[in-house]
Formats: C-alpha cells, structure tokens, sequence
C-alpha cells in the first residue's frame, strides 16, 4: 500500500504524538503507583507480615518465568510450522 503520510498536515501529526506520549505517559504513572502502593496494601492484606509479602512476590517471579519459558517454546514450534 501507498505511504500517505503525506496526506496529514502537521497539526494531525502533532497530535497522534501527543496522544502516543499521553497514553505512555498514563501508563509509567499508573505503573509506578501500582509499584509502591501494591506493597503496602499485601502487608496489610497479610497481617504486617513482611516474609508472606515476599513469598508473594517471589511466586508471581517464579510464574512469569515459569509462563516465559512456555512461550518461547511455543513461538518457535509456531515459527518453525
């Protein structure tokens, strides 16, 4: 197909960026507060018990490993079909 971006005009440009880093933006600062305020919240949620917040933490760590390893497998029988 044609590249039409020469059909935009800088003002349609300007705000597909600025919608592009708006969008990025909401998400580094919801991350970020889901980061410090997830912590707190399992410490209370596990009764002031720093090893239980831990061992979540190190059990979600061991999932996404677990989950990554699965995955890649999969892409490559995938890519190799």
């Amino acid at each position: 197909m044609e590249n039409l971006d020469y059909l935009l005009t800088n003002k349609e440009r300007r705000r597909g960026f600025f919608g592009l880093y708006f969008g990025r933006m909401v998400m580094a600062i919801s991350s970020g507060l889901l980061g410090v305020f997830l912590p707190i919240f399992l410490y209370n949620i596990f009764d002031r018990n720093v090893s239980l917040v831990m061992a979540y933490y190190a059990a979600g760590a061991f999932v996404y490993l677990f989950l990554v390893a699965f995955g890649a497998q999969f892409l490559n029988q995938a890519k190799g079909s």
